[in-house]
């Protein structure tokens, strides 16, 4: 069954009458009855409709495009409300978005270990925009945010498992370019993992209690200067609710008292916004809440062209055929939501340009002044050494390495809008660049005039040699994941050669089960981690033996000098004069011992038995 499962279907003969009323004839009332969808970026246990808010909000643009919707922003419909003008707009039906709590999955992708990649809302939003298409030519949203780092940080160990996935970082890009507002969702939710909640528990996840001046003060104007300190004027001044539990007090009182500070407050309830909504509850309706089907949203949506009458003697019919009428299955939908995706505008580019020379391989390169012997690869499975070994090669004088590039992890092709918004968004790559000295305005440059991998690595090692003003004439690369992307890379590069480090299973299996360093993974995770990037490897070794060097993180901690006079060889590289410093290398420690129990033990050995006997692991 298709991702979307059944985004919209085949309208049966009910929908298609419903569609005609609607579309074609004057009926109704003129009064504006105006869906705000919510969700919720955290809601992903699952990869269905009903399990995950993500795959819902996919779904959903595609049937409110199909039935002529616009997607407004929020603001700007509480700026008619308040200018008692919600009832003039005698165009297309309108509906708002906005999302709750703040996470980042918000804003950026997440490649959950086991899941895989989780799409952010902000991208979602960017392939549902077509530029072609009046009123879809950005589809905006409102996040509305837990303000208080203290609370976030908290949050991300009890609720992501530590990830770093609930900070503030994102919220100024996300405002500037990417058609987000931010509004206030109280300053820590009252939210029942939080310590001081867990000693009252009758505050715990009700915000009901929130019933008096000082309160009000603690949980809202708190959050509110905290979102003016870090957004300033560009903040939203709206307030949504948690847990959509409003209390008489905020409603009728404070938030009446406080129209400098807010413009309206937003509640859940299932319901329409309209010109008759009370300002300090407009109401929501809520994924997983209030709909849990493509079909209970469409109906949300017929119930809303119902009560809203057209304005004029006659309503025109959508601006194109809707997909439910020209598709008669659910796959239908699914390949037309992906052919209109894959048809979209390209990224953003900008306006500064670096000059390209042609390569040897006909592609367009960087002319890098820092440029001597061919790159090289280290490629291994994560939590194999491959850091260690990085730190070694960056103490010869010729040789240098930016943290990780992560150019060829992935499979998107190079230009596609899911490979740009990863290297724009991903927040560990953005780290990245930071601890390489890479300015971000200049790496977007690069990604928007780059033509080609080969472009994007040969550039990106240009501005991390020019950042750290090294004498090194060669660099290269330290991006274990890149063993998934080593027959491209071969080709682009094809006089580089690859270092691949291995490491025993058992350590690399209870390093990643531990997560640590990312994600924990289950032990089959684990297991399939090592297994698959060594078969790569492997493969690889087989067909191309003069150009990939394989060594085990046993011999480079026991005997790091010779290991290492071994690879130079290899490499091309004349030994340095100066002794290395192995301070940071210590023979491996074996806490497989201590974190796996016996008989996880045992199932790594009986499936990685034939591969453990090739590296001569017992």
């Amino acid at each position: 069954m298709p991702r979307h499962q059944r985004c919209l279907g085949a309208l049966d003969t009910r929908h298609r009458s419903v569609y005609t009323v609607l579309f074609l004839r004057a009926a109704g009332s003129s009064v504006q009855h105006i869906p705000i969808f919510t969700y919720h970026s955290l809601n992903a246990p699952g990869n269905t409709y009903a399990s995950n808010d993500h795959v819902a909000l996919e779904c959903d643009l595609i049937t409110l495009k199909a039935l002529g919707y616009r997607v407004l922003p929020l603001p700007l419909l509480i700026d008619r409300f308040l200018e008692n003008r919600l009832d003039t707009d005698s165009g297309d039906p309108v509906c708002a978005i906005t999302f709750d709590d703040g996470v980042l999955h918000d804003f950026a992708d997440f490649y959950h270990p086991d899941k895989g990649l989780l799409k952010s809302f902000a991208r979602i939003l960017s392939e549902a925009a077509e530029s072609h298409l009046p009123g879809w030519e950005v589809v905006p949203a409102t996040s509305f945010v837990i303000a208080s780092p203290e609370a976030r940080a908290v949050l991300d160990v009890a609720c992501i498992a530590g990830r770093d996935q609930w900070h503030d970082h994102w919220w100024h890009e996300a405002t500037d370019h990417h058609h987000f507002d931010i509004g206030n969702h109280s300053w820590d939710h009252l939210h029942p993992a939080l310590t001081e909640y867990q000693r009252e528990p009758d505050l715990a996840g009700n915000f009901f209690c929130i019933d008096q001046p000082d309160r009000a003060e603690e949980q809202i104007l708190r959050a509110e200067r905290y979102l003016e300190e870090k957004l300033g004027s560009t903040r939203s001044r709206l307030f949504a609710y948690p847990y959509g539990h409003v209390p008489d007090y905020l409603r009728d009182q404070f938030f009446p008292a406080h129209t400098e500070e807010f413009r309206a407050a937003i509640a859940t309830g299932g319901d329409y916004f309209c010109q008759a909504s009370p300002r300090w509850a407009l109401p929501r309706f809520v994924c997983g809440e209030h709909w849990k089907s493509p079909e209970e949203f469409e109906a949300i949506l017929i119930e809303a062209s119902q009560r809203t009458g057209p304005n004029r003697s006659e309503r025109a019919p959508p601006r194109h055929t809707p997909l439910a009428v020209r598709s008669d299955t659910a796959s239908d939908v699914a390949e037309d939501a992906s052919a209109q995706r894959a048809g979209g505008a390209p990224w953003r580019r900008h306006d500064d340009k670096w000059s390209a020379v042609a390569t040897r391989d006909g592609q367009s390169a960087t002319k890098d002044p820092h440029a001597g012997s061919d790159p090289f690869f280290v490629v291994g499975c994560v939590r194999s050494g491959t850091t260690l070994l990085r730190d070694l090669l960056r103490q010869h004088p010729n040789l240098d390495s930016p943290e990780e590039t992560h150019l060829f992890r992935w499979p998107h092709p190079f230009g596609t809008v899911d490979f740009n918004h990863i290297q724009e968004h991903n927040e560990t790559l953005r780290a990245h660049r930071e601890i390489d000295g890479v300015d971000e305005k200049q790496f977007l440059s690069l990604l928007a005039d780059a033509n080609s991998r080969r472009d994007m690595q040969d550039g990106y090692a240009k501005l991390f040699m020019a950042a750290k003003a090294t004498r090194a004439s060669r660099w290269f690369d330290k991006t274990p994941q890149n063993i998934y992307g080593i027959l491209l890379l071969s080709a682009v590069y094809p006089d580089a050669k690859f270092v691949h480090i291995v490491r025993h299973p058992l350590n690399v299996v209870s390093s990643l089960k531990a997560g640590k360093v990312m994600g924990p993974h289950t032990l089959q995770a684990g297991i399939n981690t090592w297994l698959e990037a060594v078969s790569i490897a492997a493969e690889f070794q087989s067909a191309w033996p003069h150009r990939i060097y394989t060594l085990t993180y046993e011999d480079l901690t026991t005997s790091p000098e010779p290991v290492l006079s071994a690879l130079f060889d290899f490499l091309g590289e004349a030994a340095p004069s100066s002794p290395f410093d192995v301070r940071q290398v210590h023979p491996e420690k074996n806490l497989h011992e201590e974190q796996l129990s016996d008989y996880e033990r045992a199932m790594i050995r009986e499936q990685l038995a034939v591969e453990m006997a090739h590296y001569g692991y017992v």
